[in-house]
């Protein structure tokens, strides 16, 4: 296949011809090992405690019945593919031990691909951190880095995860984990680890590097296996980054929509429930960020800590909160990830901008042509890049996704009623709901022509 460029917005051939690119995700399996199979209402026991030796070969698809696949894709008009990938799918055995028959098994479908007549770029594909915090993306060991015990997740409570919960696990809850301890540290480590956790040390390193270094590291070694297929036309940063507890105004109270029943912890709450601390909090009925209280509910009532043996809450080691004298946990700093000496902190310009600058100099320096796709929180039009591209070098392509969020959510449709993902209001009537569509889509357009060197939608 031949190599794509950029010509006015659109990719296209050296002669200038454009492709219109009609894609498809490639797909949700991906996310889950297939040796033992992690599907999440089956128990994962076995592959949560022994997450190390795990195998993701055969996700997406398996090599027997790939070329079917691939070719009724094409019958259904695709020739575009956003190919997902996960972290520990490369790097599940350990920091720096990498998985070369899941890195061999890629790059031969990849090979499929190209035969068949698939462009495609890698989306490094994440949910809420990990499969362990109730989503999918970074190795088990990110978190036993830290000091936190896997096994004692669910007794402590501070994420929710389908296999733990069984018939109880309410739809759609997974995104509620973006408000929960480990998925909110583990982020705000990742993207802001030298600035909140300065004294968080692995290995010689800030936790922040060491995460990110890993996480980059991991991605190279697809990199370069790909570089030679001029299907690929680029990588993508991380799906829907999270800022985690970045930016939040006040840690002692809840910040997160959500829809239908929904536990309300804060940040504060879920800081001393991990250190085994029961929390008696608010339940409620959401519809986005609109709240009815609906009694109150009891978390770790069992007292289990998240942390192993000599370990505790990393934000209780720099000095966010602590317990006052009769031993009850008392908030020391509630606007800690909000600002700093009265400057408040930019979660894009901040932490994920430096982020995507590293991610696209160790991509372009091992592969120049590839594009590296950009994204970030979906309900956020945050995303800016002023900086032109190189000659030679791929370009930066604002990757925003774009949800009708009501559906998404409560997985129905209804005429009459919608949300506006950007405003975050309600939107009623069929005429209005695809004004807000049409207006959503166009304000992502927008975004590249007011903010970006190059539009690339």
């Amino acid at each position: 296949m031949e190599e794509l460029f950029v010509k006015n917005g659109h990719f296209a051939s050296r002669d200038g011809t454009v492709y219109q690119l009609r894609g498809v995700n490639l797909s949700g399996s991906a996310k889950l090992p297939s040796k033992p199979d992690g599907t999440t209402h089956f128990d994962q026991t076995l592959t949560f405690l022994n997450h190390r030796n795990v195998s993701f070969v055969g996700r997406p698809l398996e090599e027997k019945q790939a070329s079917e696949h691939f070719d009724r894709l094409r019958k259904w008009g695709f020739n575009f593919l956003r190919f997902l990938i996960t972290w520990e799918a490369i790097e599940h055995k350990g920091p720096g031990k990498y998985d070369t028959e899941y890195i061999d098994y890629v790059e031969r479908m990849v090979s499929l691909a190209s035969q068949k007549g698939f462009y495609l770029f890698i989306d490094p594909h994440q949910d809420v951190w990990s499969r362990f915090t109730g989503g999918d993306g970074a190795p088990g060991w990110t978190l036993e880095e830290l000091g936190m015990d896997i096994s004692k997740i669910q007794g402590s409570e501070t994420a929710i995860v389908h296999h733990y919960q069984g018939r109880h696990y309410r739809r759609m809850s997974w995104p509620l984990n973006y408000q929960k301890y480990v998925c909110g540290t583990m982020f705000s480590l990742f993207f802001g680890g030298r600035e909140f956790a300065s004294n968080t040390i692995i290995d010689g390193k800030n936790v922040q590097d060491f995460l990110q270094d890993h996480y980059i590291d991991s991605v190279l070694k697809i990199v370069r296996k790909l570089k030679k297929y001029k299907n690929v036309i680029g990588f993508d940063t991380l799906n829907e980054p999270s800022p985690g507890w970045i930016g939040k105004k006040n840690l002692g109270e809840f910040e997160g929509f959500g829809f239908g029943k929904v536990i309300k912890t804060s940040p504060f709450k879920e800081m001393y429930l991990s250190e085994g601390r029961a929390v008696s909090t608010e339940q409620a009925y959401m519809l986005g960020f609109w709240s009815l209280p609906w009694g109150k509910v009891q978390l770790n009532g069992g007292g289990v800590s998240l942390w192993k043996r000599g370990y505790q809450c990393v934000w209780r080691n720099h000095g966010v909160w602590d317990y006052d004298p009769n031993g009850a946990p008392m908030m020391l700093k509630p606007e800690y990830f909000y600002r700093k000496n009265g400057k408040k902190y930019e979660f894009y310009s901040d932490f994920m901008h430096p982020f995507i600058k590293k991610f696209k100099e160790a991509v372009q320096k091992t592969e120049s042509r590839f594009h590296i796709f950009v994204e970030s929180d979906p309900s956020r039009l945050e995303l800016e890049w002023r900086e032109a591209s190189k000659k030679n070098y791929g370009s930066v392509v604002n990757a925003t996704h774009w949800y009708d969020i009501s559906v998404l959510m409560l997985k129905r449709y209804f005429p009459w009623f919608g949300v506006h993902v950007f405003k975050q209001k309600p939107v009623f009537g069929k005429e209005n709901i695809d004004k807000a569509y049409e207006e959503t889509i166009r304000m992502i357009r927008e975004m590249s022509e007011k903010k970006w060197a190059i539009v690339l939608q």
